[in-house]
Parts: C-alpha cells; sequence; structure tokens
C-alpha cells in the first residue's frame, strides 16, 4: 500500500495509551502471537501490556512507524490480529478494504477491529488537527467485510476464521 497524504496525517491521532482491545481480549491473547496492525507511536507501552497479559510474542506494523513498517511481518505464523482506531481515520473505502483484506488473508485465526465513532454521526469530516474521522458506529462499518463473516459487538467488529465468532 502507497503511503499518502491521508497515511500520514493518521500519525497525528496516535495517543500516548493502549487501547482497550487488549483488556476486552485478554483471556484470547494470552499464549499467542499476536500483531498489532497500525500499532501508532507507542508500542513500547503495548509491548508491556503484552507482558503483563502473557502474550507469547507481539509483532508490530504501522505504515508511518519506520521502526514498524515493515509489512511483512503479517506473513508470520500469527495466532490473533488487532487493529485498533485504524479504519475510523481513513476515508477511502477501497483502502479500508485493502486493509481489511489484507489481514483476512494473515495466518492469523482470529481478527479483531476496534474502531472509535467519534460523535457516531456517520457523517465523516476534517478534524481540528488535520486528520479525518469516520464518525461512524462499528456496525456501519460490516458492508466493507463483504463476505468475511464478520461480527460486530459494541465498538469492535470481530473475524474467527474457518469458526464461529465468539
Amino acid at each position: 500500500m502507497r503511503l499518502n497524504n491521508e497515511h500520514k496525517a493518521t500519525y497525528k491521532t496516535s495517543i500516548k495509551s493502549v487501547a482497550s482491545t487488549y483488556k476486552a481480549f485478554k483471556d484470547f491473547l494470552e499464549g499467542k502471537i499476536v500483531l498489532d496492525y497500525g500499532c501508532g507511536k507507542y508500542p513500547e507501552l503495548i509491548k508491556e501490556r503484552a507482558k503483563e497479559i502473557g502474550i507469547k510474542k507481539m509483532y508490530f506494523y504501522d505504515i508511518n512507524n519506520h521502526k514498524y513498517n515493515n509489512k511483512d511481518v503479517i506473513k508470520n505464523n500469527i495466532d490473533f490480529v488487532v487493529c485498533n482506531n485504524v479504519l475510523n481515520v481513513i476515508k477511502d473505502d477501497n483502502i479500508i478494504k485493502s486493509i481489511i483484506k489484507e489481514i483476512f488473508n494473515s495466518k492469523a485465526s482470529k481478527i479483531v477491529f476496534k474502531v472509535y465513532k467519534g460523535n457516531g454521526s456517520g457523517i465523516g469530516k476534517s478534524t481540528t488537527i488535520g486528520t479525518y474521522q469516520r464518525n461512524a458506529k462499528a456496525v456501519d462499518y460490516l458492508y466493507l467485510f463483504d463476505g468475511l463473516n464478520a461480527k460486530v459487538k459494541g465498538d469492535y467488529i470481530m473475524i474467527r476464521k474457518g469458526g464461529k465468532n465468539d
């Protein structure tokens, strides 16, 4: 995927905290090999949380983070992919679909996307810091997951490959 101005601007949205996904899915992550797709500026915080949870191994990929801009990590043997607050800052549906497809084609059996709904209006717009926010609820993204048996629970979109979502 080509780095464009939209991707570059999304790096501004990276906050210095660990997404709630790690707490919400702690039981599924323990002892697993995990890829954080779109880890942002602070993967060292995620590494600390991973250690607390007992994650076996962590991989990181972020198009904007030079240290973790190695797309080949998606080819590794991984059990679980988390993608936190990435889809909601991308305007172009085709880019979102390509991210979903890339993650789905990984070796992971479980995938979780967390989306920030912003004001929840479903009306995307530029933010005051020059980024884009879709302002959409998780359920509003399902059309982008066509045929992938995605399930929504709150702010999460989940896929369990080869079986029932739980």
